[in-house]
């Protein structure tokens, strides 16, 4: 489904038409593969939708939402705006890192219930996270908590091997401001490297 946008527009679904959106609201929710992300994106795009069709289609995806015992990511568009800080991204060497972000629950309503892990990997961030999800060198709460990748919170592809501390480190900070839990790895003797 990823393939099919350009998530790094601010509104990625603006030209989608009311029918369109519909499918993608089902598409979100299905069994084994619920995207919360995707969902928020199109919750926040018909929250902007003047129609009587948008309103009729943000309370079917609120009601999506209570079905599956989920919210919207309520910090999830201030975040894709802050990420815009980070700029300059190098990745035009041979030796590549992927930077990846996984949202996580398990945090008290107080804490708005959701919160992100940064990390990077040598592997796809994809296999990482189903590594963290297998308990394999995960890190603590993922396995149990971890929902799902966060791609919209990384759109800079991939980095220098040797620069992967920093970044990751300047992703780490940068969410910090308006994600309220931030885990993961903190390298700031690193940042001057990128």
């Amino acid at each position: 489904m990823l393939e099919d946008f350009d998530l790094k527009k601010d509104r990625p679904f603006i030209e989608f038409s009311n029918d369109t959106i519909s499918q993608l609201i089902i598409d979100c929710f299905k069994i084994g593969q619920l995207d919360l992300e995707i969902a928020t994106l199109l919750y926040e795009e018909l929250k902007l939708r003047k129609t009587s069709k948008s309103k009729t289609l943000l309370s079917e995806i609120e009601l999506e939402f209570k079905k599956v015992n989920y919210t919207p990511i309520k910090w999830l568009k201030e975040a894709r705006e802050k990420i815009k800080e980070i700029k300059n991204v190098n990745n035009k060497s041979k030796n590549l890192n992927s930077i990846y972000v996984i949202l996580r629950n398990g945090y008290s309503i107080q804490n708005q219930t959701y919160g992100v892990y940064v990390g990077q990997t040598s592997k796809t961030s994809e296999q990482r996270f189903f590594e963290h999800k297998s308990g394999i060198k995960s890190a603590r709460g993922l396995k149990k908590y971890g929902i799902q990748l966060l791609r919209t919170l990384w759109p800079y592809g991939k980095v220098d091997s040797d620069k992967k501390f920093c970044y990751e480190t300047k992703l780490h900070l940068t969410l910090k401001k308006v994600v309220p839990k931030v885990s993961g790895d903190l390298n700031k003797d690193h940042l001057n490297k990128c």
